[in-house]
């Protein structure tokens, strides 16, 4: 081949100089090294054509791109997982708390759980308008004597004993 036709190939007029001939050279290396890259960096294979690079792009997204927000969109729910679990583990905790310092039935323990669950702070703002415990009744309580000799409690009383547990 000679070298007036390398520059037709190049893109180059005829009357091209020798250093615009090596400089169409150089580009031409460095964007078959950039399409090298990007063929592999796409799952193709390294001596993919310009065409099949052009195709994986109007394709969308390759195999490798599909796996990895497949295990995105696996690790973003396992993540929303642990935030539920640590969240109703941080509410049950507080909830027993509760249940020490104030009368908590189960329909309104069920309801401070959920409650504490989404917005901690408003829980707290419910759990200020129970019932305080009787200090009297916390003072005679026995939980020793309540297994083997207490009657079966009732009303406000059965409501403290099941919190105490």
């Amino acid at each position: 081949m000679d070298l007036s036709e390398v520059k037709t190939r190049l893109g180059l007029n005829a009357d091209a100089t020798d250093e615009q001939v090596a400089q169409s050279l150089d580009a031409a290396q460095a964007i078959l090294q950039a399409a090298t890259t990007a063929s592999t960096k796409l799952g193709l294979h390294a001596a993919a054509t310009p065409a099949e690079i052009v195709a994986m792009l109007e394709n969308g997204e390759s195999a490798r791109v599909t796996t990895l927000r497949g295990k995105l969109e696996t690790m973003g729910q396992e993540m929303q997982e642990l935030r539920e679990t640590v969240s109703r583990e941080k509410a049950e905790s507080w909830v027993k708390e509760l249940g020490a310092r104030k009368v908590v039935n189960s329909q309104v323990q069920e309801v401070l759980l959920s409650l504490h669950m989404q917005n901690p702070e408003q829980a707290e703002i419910m759990a200020t308008s129970l019932e305080n415990v009787p200090s009297g009744l916390l003072a005679s309580f026995d939980p020793a004597q309540r297994k083997t000799t207490a009657p079966v409690a009732t009303g406000l009383a059965a409501e403290i004993e099941r919190n105490m547990v």
